[in-house]
């Protein structure tokens, strides 16, 4: 074969190898088949698949040409591209809120109310307690108070006064002595020469009189001064009837 009959088969050649390459990228599976020309005229087709991903950095050569060795030509389909997988970005762990710590109010201390006391008189009804400090009955009724508190509160000394006299529960001071009970008929709750220590929202104590029970008359006025357990006071006063 001359030089012009061997380039125009080389550019021929060619331009089916571009042909393929345009087709195979528009996703058209290309069989191509070439004759060759050779001096004794023997035809041979060749069947040529074309495999882009055979050919590395985007082109083709003729070692992608793939004869059958017949003259009839044999389909051969290039292969899917496997698709490259799709990477996906980290999924990032929140972050944990953390819980605040609730800020403890102090509770206010509720200031007590000022405790109120009332005081009836109940006439001479017992003979509990004696012209002296020792608490023994002297054979004569005693005057009897009772006392209704607002709210419970510890007692710890008592002193009932009158016109010129002076009752208590305090041990050794010269006074005489005042009994006190939770209730009009119940017993003494003084100690032995007198003090007193309970907790109660009512109480009577007991008053002796003198041999002409002259000190509960109509009309003295009579005043108790009740002391608590805190150091506060009470002082209540009843006008005899």
């Amino acid at each position: 074969m001359n030089a012009p009959k061997l380039k125009a088969l080389f550019i021929s050649r060619r331009l089916f190898v571009y042909a393929g390459l345009v087709l195979t990228l528009l996703g058209i599976p290309l069989m191509v088949v070439v004759s060759r020309e050779n001096q004794d005229r023997r035809s041979r087709a060749d069947t040529l698949a074309v495999d882009p991903g055979a050919y590395g950095y985007g082109g083709y050569s003729e070692g992608a040409l793939v004869g059958t060795g017949s003259a009839t030509p044999t389909l051969v389909s290039s292969p899917s591209a496997t698709p490259l997988p799709t990477l996906s970005a980290p999924t990032a762990t929140p972050t944990a809120t953390p819980t605040p710590t609730p800020t403890l109010i102090p509770t206010a201390t509720p200031t007590p109310l000022p405790v109120t006391v009332t005081l009836t008189y109940n006439g001479k009804p017992r003979d509990l307690v004696g012209p002296s400090e020792v608490l023994n009955p002297d054979g004569k009724l005693d005057g009897s108070f009772t006392a209704t508190l607002s709210y419970a509160k510890t007692i710890t000394r008592l002193d009932l006064t009158g016109p010129g006299t002076h009752w208590n529960t305090n041990a050794s001071d010269g006074y005489w002595g005042l009994g006190a009970a939770l209730t009009p008929t119940g017993a003494l709750v003084n100690a032995g020469n007198g003090p007193v220590n309970f907790t109660s929202n009512a109480f009577t104590v007991f008053a002796s009189d003198t041999s002409s029970n002259s000190l509960f008359k109509s009309g003295n006025i009579m005043t108790l001064l009740v002391t608590y357990s805190d150091g506060k006071t009470s002082t209540v006063s009843v006008t005899l009837p």
